[in-house]
């Protein structure tokens, strides 16, 4: 998966998510809000599974670093121009000036990963829900690596269970977006898993074969 080229399925998958999230946020029709809401943001998660390797990052703090880099560094900075914009100009304007918010709320909402109060830019939400999710994961699923695929579908199955009681029980939000990372960890672990079973599929294993008038064993593509 990981040979440097673009995928183009999941450029192409990524694109079309993308018009759709712009869809939603656009006032479009409810059935078709609905309809979008249903599978674009599992989708995202999906597709961050399909370019995720342990081989690619084996060891934790490098990778832990590299996404801090990747995700948390852009988060703050983005974030915090568009705080302050919102800070001096936007929040006198259209439907801001209507909202009854305190100049700190945004801020906590930067610090804890509560989307709600972050106004001044939404969509950050899932940088920092991503990054999260993606720790979380490589903390959990590292050590899985060598155990049997059933293993490894059942801590998948009781990390969607635990998502969906959080969902379902808990009145609380959770901080940094963990309710929703918890859920796309689901989806995040099917695409990487998918990507996992594509690549044992494409491994050269020995063939069981020896040709006598040389010795030597063939390979073959399983």
């Amino acid at each position: 998966m990981n040979t440097g080229k673009r995928i183009l399925w999941i450029d192409y998958a990524k694109s079309i998510c993308i018009y759709l999230v712009l869809l939603g946020h656009a006032h479009a029709s409810q059935p078709v809000t609905d309809f979008i809401y249903t599978f674009h943001m599992p989708l995202f998660f999906f597709l961050s599974g399909c370019l995720f390797s342990f081989e690619k990052h084996p060891n934790f703090k490098e990778f832990a670093i590299k996404r801090f880099k990747g995700l948390m560094v852009p988060y703050l900075w983005i974030n915090l121009i568009t705080y302050l914009f919102w800070l001096l100009a936007g929040r006198n304007f259209g439907e801001d000036a209507t909202i009854s918010t305190t100049w700190y709320s945004p801020i906590i909402g930067i610090l804890l990963g509560y989307s709600k109060q972050m106004i001044h830019n939404t969509p950050m939400w899932f940088f920092i829900c991503l990054y999260f999710l993606e720790i979380f994961y490589y903390l959990l699923f590292k050590p899985l690596q060598k155990k049997s695929k059933s293993i490894k579908i059942s801590v998948l199955i009781v990390i969607a269970v635990i998502g969906y009681t959080n969902y379902a029980y808990n009145p609380y939000t959770l901080p940094f977006c963990l309710g929703t990372a918890i859920v796309g960890m689901v989806f995040y672990g099917i695409g990487n898993f998918r990507t996992q079973h594509a690549n044992n599929k494409n491994k050269i294993t020995p063939y069981n074969t020896r040709f006598p008038d040389n010795g030597n064993c063939y390979l073959h593509s399983s």
